[in-house]
């Protein structure tokens, strides 16, 4: 019985690996680097002629060394930004372009040179990667309205040519040609009677020499029936470039390593002239959906993704778009790849977390000596009830915390005290305290940005020594009733125009703040709002500082700006009447903490330095030269009331 090829052809689907391409597409680093468009990009599908499950997709054209085990289409990906456009596309434009394309290799015989053309393809698809819901629809065209052919009989390739003796031969072929010759090839006998195989150009030659010849055609689709949508494109250049009215085909299905030609099958065609013949060529080809009628598939991998693979790319869509429409320029690599200490993991350092974790930051590490509280849970957003009652280390409780909420996060928490002027060291505790300076050490090695998030003015000296020390970025917040400050810290580089940090404004080293204070001031007392407001500022202050060339020492200026505004060196709020100020100040000499004198002696001496400075009152203010200071501003109040007694003796 005769078969009708070309009105009942199977067409091949990548839709096995569709998962694939957007995928990639969610994933992939250089996508996340690129503004969202429609333009086509280039792809390529594999597949071999003896293994379904082999087919794949995979962006980028081919590479030449590609294997002799592949056969390779090379497409393009079309991937609309909305919905609404893959719906209203013009998918007849789309298909008739593709058309137009496969006949112009055909009429100019490029085919010859590269067959491979005769198998290109589209993907048109829409990405909804908010709920991994794929839309695609793929195309292979094929032209409409050439002559048909039927096969006049069908037998095994094994009756029609020798397996032991040709098989070699193609796969020699195979491996000395490229990708482009694949999946069709000549084979024949020669002059001399001698099988051989030869490229598709050669076909001319063997039609004119009257070579008894068969074309092989690596099948894609392994329906028993019916050859596949490479072999139709075959046949349709044969007629149209060659003329040709009857040819011999081998569907070629076996492998690579196979010894005989079972599942391969030979073919002999004639052509028949079509009754729309006398329309122009058109093109079909659009895929059928799942319920058989011209329409895009649905792919939803929501239950197939490894949550935590969903969960990385889900937390990072935010600021993709953020990139991909708003801000070309974002450098969010360096975001992620900072590491951050955060000294406090209290009312701030809660805060902080969770804003630098929404900006990205995968690496936080926690510093607190104190346990969860039941006043904390209220203001302090990583901690539970649960955590009060099992009296829960702070720094910890956070970290772990932390990795519930995303769990690809690297973080720790450390249950050390930081060393305080003001607060002596008794000789019982110095190797623990010295333990703990030591590991805080370690930690500002290791970390590239540093939060000051303390309770106390006085724990937040020494970090301001170590950090402005190694170079660091340091951040600093604080909060009072109705009021908070955020702030960044200069860098020595910054010579002369170094800013100020938290204590370059005093005129007294930092002392005892808890001593001798009820119970109003030796807790956080503050508005709901501030803590809210300040470790939002702060992370934000931060993030824009990591956009400057500059870094920690880039500059305050009214025009020097980052991709995300303005670079302010400090930021005052005021709740009373919703106020903000924008300050700015250059670093102090006789600076407490920052000054070169004490950032000197505590490169020199390290733990001896500490040690001293904490138990001895007077050490700091005389060493920066603050007790001089204070000694000349003495001596001018005592000047100012004997000029005053005198001009009231005078009157």
């Amino acid at each position: 019985m005769e078969t009708l090829i070309g009105r009942t052809l199977q067409f091949q689907s990548f839709h096995s690996s569709v998962d694939a391409i957007f995928w990639h597409q969610l994933s992939n680093h250089k996508v996340e680097q690129q503004k969202l468009d429609a333009s086509p990009v280039a792809i390529h599908g594999r597949f071999n002629a003896y293994s379904r499950s082999a087919i794949s997709i995979v962006f980028g054209k081919a590479s030449e060394n590609s294997t002799i085990k592949e056969c390779i289409a090379e497409g393009t990906l079309i991937n609309a930004n909305t919905q609404q456009e893959f719906v209203e596309a013009d998918v007849k434009k789309l298909r008739e372009s593709m058309g137009k394309k496969l006949l112009e290799s055909i009429e100019m015989d490029t085919v010859a040179e590269k067959p491979n053309e005769l198998i290109q393809f589209l993907l048109f698809s829409y990405a909804d990667i908010k709920s991994y819901r794929y839309h695609y629809w793929c195309l292979f065209p094929s032209l409409k309205n050439t002559p048909f052919w039927i096969v006049k009989s069908s037998h095994p390739a094994e009756s029609v040519i020798p397996s032991n003796v040709v098989l070699p031969k193609i796969l020699d072929f195979l491996k000395t040609s490229d990708y482009t010759q694949r999946p069709f090839f000549i084979v024949t006998k020669d002059l001399k009677a001698q099988w051989v195989v030869l490229p598709l150009k050669e076909l001319p030659r063997c039609i004119s020499d009257k070579l008894d010849f068969f074309i092989f055609a690596e099948d894609s689709f392994q329906l028993q029936e019916y050859p596949s949508w490479p072999t139709r494109n075959l046949l349709a250049y044969l007629s149209i470039k060659h003329h040709l009215e009857k040819t011999k085909i081998i569907i070629f299905r076996d492998g690579i390593t196979s010894n005989n030609l079972s599942r391969s099958v030979f073919l002999d065609l004639v052509s028949r002239k079509s009754q729309d013949s006398s329309k122009q060529l058109s093109t079909v080809g659009w895929e059928r959906n799942g319920m058989g009628q011209l329409g895009p598939k649905v792919v939803n991998l929501s239950s197939l993704i490894d949550p935590v693979l969903l969960s990385e790319s889900a937390s990072m869509l935010n600021l993709s778009l953020m990139r991909w429409r708003l801000v070309p320029q974002l450098d969010l690599g360096i975001i992620q790849s900072t590491k951050c200490l955060l000294l406090g993991a209290g009312t701030l350092g809660c805060g902080v977390a969770r804003n630098l974790v929404s900006w990205g930051v995968r690496h936080i590490t926690f510093v607190d000596y104190s346990n969860v509280a039941y006043s904390n849970p209220v203001r302090q957003s990583l901690f539970t009830f649960e955590d009060c009652k099992k009296k829960q280390p702070k720094a910890q409780c956070a970290a772990s915390r932390l990795k519930e909420i995303y769990p690809k996060m690297f973080t720790e928490g450390h249950s050390i005290s930081i060393p305080m002027l003001g607060h002596p060291i008794y000789e019982s505790d110095i190797e623990k305290t010295k333990r703990d300076y030591q590991k805080l050490e370690t930690l500002f090695s290791s970390h590239d940005a540093i939060f000051l998030l303390t309770d106390t003015r006085e724990s937040r000296w020494l970090p301001t020594v170590m950090a402005t020390s190694m170079n660091k970025i340091l951040i600093n917040s604080a909060l009072g009733f109705d009021s908070w400050v955020v702030m960044r810290h200069g860098s020595l580089s910054q010579g002369e125009n170094r800013l100020g940090c938290y204590f370059c404004n005093d005129v007294f080293a930092p002392s005892n703040s808890v001593v001798d204070r009820t119970l109003d001031q030796t807790c956080t007392v503050t508005r709901a709002g501030c803590t809210n407001i300040a470790t939002a500022i702060a992370v934000e202050l931060f993030v824009s500082l990591l956009q400057h060339p500059n870094g920690v020492a880039a500059p305050v200026s009214n025009t020097e700006t980052t991709v995300l505004g303005e670079l302010p060196h400090q930021i005052r709020g005021f709740l009373h009447d919703f106020s903000l100020l924008k300050i700015s100040g250059k670093a102090y000499q006789q600076c407490s903490a920052c000054s070169e004198y004490v950032i000197s002696e505590w490169e020199k001496r390290k733990w001896d330095f500490v040690l001293q400075a904490i138990n001895d009152c007077n050490y700091i203010e005389e060493l920066c030269g603050l007790r001089l200071v204070q000694q000349l501003g003495e001596s001018a109040g005592i000047m100012e009331e004997w000029d005053s007694d005198n001009e009231s003796l005078v009157t």
